[in-house]
């Protein structure tokens, strides 16, 4: 299942930023469209369709990932023949609403929960492979895709991306299974389970604890700290990958420096992850939390500081590893906070919020270049239309970064696995016990 759960990170790529970021100066000059009509229009698509992930997320837990998965194959590589087909800015608006729903949205849920539900203490360990392809993508499609644009148009090329996704179809239909219990395992592979396990038997599988809704989910701090920072991370990095190849062209540099700042992010996750990844299993999520913050920091001061090509490839290499720590932190964090019932609606939330910080966050820095570029002295002192709101951006990240610290595992009557790096950081459903074992279980806050 692991190499079912990395094509479909790789099937995330045709509506991630970073290759909508390829096509956008083509699709600028195809439709006539300046740099800020384009960001609101990715605003807005991305906005609407991330709108739609909280019941993408009930339907994943009351459809099974299999069914759900079989659905949207067809619909993503419709949404890419309607974008390569767009005579007009309305249907090119609908066609990437298209995108970021199902491709950047649904379909990284669906990866994310096909690895939760087959893997618990091994869960950062495997998570790897999944976000190793993904950062083999980041490294190999930009690049293959501006030759492609070059050779046949973005609209080809779009075409082309969309026939990729619908061949894939058969492959899960044939092989795809959401749970390991339908084939009668337990996560991890450890063994087999009864056919009725008694609570004993769960906690040895490592599913200890009773699983939260969203409603009990919302009433947790670390909840809104990780959602929090989530939100940042999706604005400050889609901003900047977004906007690179603007940033890249304002410089004087070559568009395909654009391009190579993508290869080196790609190049960064996949060395970066298979470290951090495993580190999911030993450390509190806290720390890897603030650190990814604080390196989308760097990152964006250095792309804000510099015009050197070497300097850009650092700085692509910085946003790698900022990657690898917030992947490892989602790909955790949510499933052993909270529990697999109800991974798919509470995931569902959290994407709708990063998904949103993903919408506004081009938009925010082109208002930010417009509004600073009206004011000369700052102009002149940044020297550049982007390197002073990129400066804001990153200064946003500090307080968060600090907010992350404030994760911790004690919340209240929660079970403990001593093999958990984050025990004690699932509050349990309330249940009915007797007075006295209540008092005996309370923890303080």
């Amino acid at each position: 299942m692991l190499g079912l759960a990395a094509a479909l990170v790789v099937g995330t790529c045709v509506g991630q930023s970073f290759l909508l970021g390829q096509f956008k100066e083509p699709m600028q000059a195809s439709l006539g469209i300046d740099g800020t009509r384009m960001a609101l229009l990715y605003f807005v698509a991305t906005l609407a369709g991330g709108l739609s992930l909280w019941p993408a997320g009930l339907a994943v837990d009351r459809l099974g990932l299999r069914r759900v998965c079989l659905l949207v194959l067809p619909a993503l590589a419709l949404s890419c023949w309607t974008t390569a087909l767009a005579p007009s800015v309305a249907v090119l608006l609908a066609g990437i609403l298209c995108l970021r729903m199902l491709g950047q949205g649904v379909m990284e849920l669906l990866s994310g929960n096909t690895v939760a539900m087959w893997y618990h203490r091994r869960l950062g360990i495997a998570s790897t492979v999944t976000s190793v392809a993904f950062a083999l993508s980041l490294l190999v499609l930009p690049p293959l895709v501006q030759a492609s644009i070059a050779a046949v148009g973005w609209r080809w090329t779009y075409g082309i991306c969309g026939g990729a996704i619908l061949a894939c179809w058969p492959i899960v239909w044939l092989a795809f299974v959401g749970r390991p219990e339908e084939m009668g395992q337990a996560p991890d592979g450890v063994r087999r389970p009864p056919a009725a396990p008694t609570a004993d038997a769960q906690r040895a599988a490592g599913l200890r604890g009773e699983s939260l809704n969203v409603r009990q989910a919302l009433r947790t701090r670390s909840f809104w700290i990780l959602t929090v920072a989530l939100a940042h991370y999706a604005l400050a990095l889609t901003a900047a990958v977004f906007c690179v190849n603007s940033v890249v062209k304002e410089r004087g540099l070559p568009e395909e420096q654009g391009a190579w700042v993508i290869s080196a992010l790609g190049g960064a996750m996949a060395a970066s992850y298979p470290v951090l990844g495993p580190l999911a299993d030993r450390l509190h999520a806290r720390w890897l939390q603030a650190f990814a913050t604080l390196a989308l920091c760097g990152a964006m001061i250095g792309l804000a500081a510099t015009s050197r090509p070497r300097h850009l490839v650092l700085v692509g290499a910085a946003l790698g590893v900022c990657i690898s720590a917030q992947a490892a932190v989602g790909a955790t964090a949510w499933v052993r906070r909270y529990g697999r019932d109800h991974l798919g609606s509470i995931r569902g939330v959290v994407q709708t919020t990063a998904v949103a910080g993903s919408s506004v966050g081009p938009l925010v820095l082109e208002a930010l270049a417009d509004g600073l570029a009206s004011v000369p002295s700052v102009h002149a002192a940044a020297g550049g239309r982007y390197t002073a709101a990129l400066w804001i951006l990153a200064g946003v990240g500090v307080p968060v970064a600090a907010m992350a610290m404030l994760l911790r595992g004690g919340e209240a009557g929660v079970q403990t696995d001593p093999q958990d790096p984050n025990a004690g950081s699932r509050p349990r459903a309330p249940r009915t016990r007797p007075d006295t074992e209540q008092a005996a279980d309370r923890r303080p806050l």
